[in-house]
């Protein structure tokens, strides 16, 4: 009702008849160190998974990305040469997104896309 309004249709609320409130446990996005992936998404061979034992997976994925190996893509060994060579200053580990745009505005040229997979049937579609 309020995008229309914004949008100015003119619309007006009379009289509500049901207010039916949904809540849901709220579960911020983050990082960790290595977790397997599905096997429908390893299946695809679509993303590298690099296997580290810190809390730095995104590091490492954003060295994957930068440095493509040819060979075992998921060893964290292929990427440690270039571990300095983007700036995390005051950047938390697991990196939280809202802490993102504060990396992509250190390291020129870098842009970050997060994408979330769900279970949830009503996102199948």
């Amino acid at each position: 009702m309020s995008i229309f309004v914004q949008a100015g249709s003119g619309w007006t609320l009379h009289q509500n008849h049901a207010l039916i409130p949904e809540m849901d446990t709220y579960e911020p996005l983050q990082g960790s160190s290595y977790i397997e992936l599905p096997k429908d998404i390893h299946d695809t061979k679509a993303l590298v998974n690099i296997k580290n034992d810190d809390q730095q997976c995104f590091k490492w994925s954003n060295l994957a990305a930068l440095h493509p190996a040819s060979n075992h893509a998921e060893r964290l060994i292929n990427y440690q040469d270039y571990k300095e060579e983007l700036k995390f200053d005051g950047i938390e580990f697991p990196v939280p997104i809202h802490q993102i745009s504060k990396l992509e505005k250190q390291n020129r040229g870098i842009s970050i896309t997060v994408i979330g997979i769900t279970n949830d049937e009503k996102y199948k579609k």
